[in-house]
């Protein structure tokens, strides 16, 4: 037992040598004890939990990941939380010229938005009406870097969240995991 401890260990070392697991801006051997644990509670699979729903009727899917919750698709609301319409059908001049809440679709194209969902300017998502549904929010920079150091470091998360295969992705998309 000893010996598949310390193997373990030493591939963890291997692995994970550049990850401050535990977040104490450190990296050593509790770093290590962070990723056996992890490794042995299987921590790293994501269980889909509920759904959410925004004022415009679309479902979302929810996904537990660490001790936070996120949605498993990009938001495609057409609506802040207390009914006003979003601005959309911005020129692209008018878009990069506005200074109000606006949305647009990947590629000008509406069927993209089943896919990618809306691409919303800063002006939407920082307006006061809300873009989230109820009880939600957009992330905050210190919540997506708990997300992203959850999932191993910035070198390794994005490669994490993303669906395998190359539907979407181009070609090989390493390290996809979904």
């Amino acid at each position: 037992m000893k010996k598949a401890i310390l193997m373990i260990m030493l591939l963890c070392t291997t692995a994970y040598s550049q990850c401050d697991a535990n977040g104490d801006n450190i990296i050593n051997v509790l770093d290590i004890i962070e990723e056996v644990n992890c490794i042995l509670e299987d921590c790293w699979d994501a269980d889909i939990t509920d759904t959410v729903t925004d004022i415009d009727g679309n479902i979302y899917e929810t996904v537990q990941i660490g001790d936070q919750i996120w949605t498993t698709t990009n938001l495609k609301v057409t609506h802040y939380r207390n009914g006003d319409p979003i601005p959309t059908g911005l020129s692209n001049s008018s878009w990069s010229s506005t200074n109000s809440g606006a949305y647009a679709v990947y590629d000008n194209n509406e069927s993209n938005a089943d896919t990618y969902g809306y691409l919303y300017n800063w002006y939407a998502v920082d307006d006061s009406r809300n873009i989230a549904p109820e009880g939600w929010h957009v992330p905050t920079d210190d919540e997506w870097q708990t997300l992203i150091d959850h999932l191993g470091g910035s070198s390794v998360a994005g490669g994490k969240m993303k669906e395998t295969g190359t539907s979407h992705w181009n070609s090989p998309n390493t390290g996809a995991t979904n």
